[in-house]
């Protein structure tokens, strides 16, 4: 399973980097891409649901993979010691594909999906968070990927 993959070697990266050099790690995890399999246990997590789409289901399971690894590279970080000085940028790549073929994604109430220039399709789930940044730090305005490229 990638996910299992891609931390895994990340947090291999984490323990093994040069503590005398900055750390960059950029970690594009592709769960919610095909093929939208996770392992039994995260599928195990949500009941057959007669109103939802089988696809949307696989969808969440896969959300929940990536949430565990994500909680596994920001706990190995802090027991690192690297967590206060950490700067963590999280952003989605485009809306859910509404397309044909029952892919089960709803971005109501954004129109539109993947493949489009709708909000739907362009405005995405993002956050940065880092001890390094003021409490009360909140960024309101639009943020593109290409606003965050280092």
């Amino acid at each position: 399973y990638s996910t299992y993959l891609y931390i895994g070697r990340a947090l291999q990266l984490i323990e093994q980097r040069n503590r005398s050099q900055p750390f960059f790690l950029y970690l594009p995890l592709q769960n919610v891409h095909g093929p939208t399999e996770s392992p039994q246990r995260f599928k195990d997590m949500y009941p057959d649901n007669a109103t939802m789409q089988a696809y949307r289901l696989k969808i969440m399971a896969c959300m929940s993979a990536m949430d565990e690894g994500v909680a596994n590279l920001t706990n190995a970080l802090d027991r690192a010691g690297m967590w206060e000085n950490t700067v963590l940028v999280f952003q989605a790549d485009n809306g859910g594909d509404v397309g044909g073929g029952g892919f089960g994604m709803y971005n109501w109430p954004l129109r539109g999906g993947k493949w489009t220039n709708w909000e739907g399709g362009v405005r995405v789930a993002s956050f940065i968070h880092s001890p390094l940044l003021p409490k009360q730090w909140f960024y309101f305005p639009f943020l593109g990927l290409r606003d965050t490229i280092p």
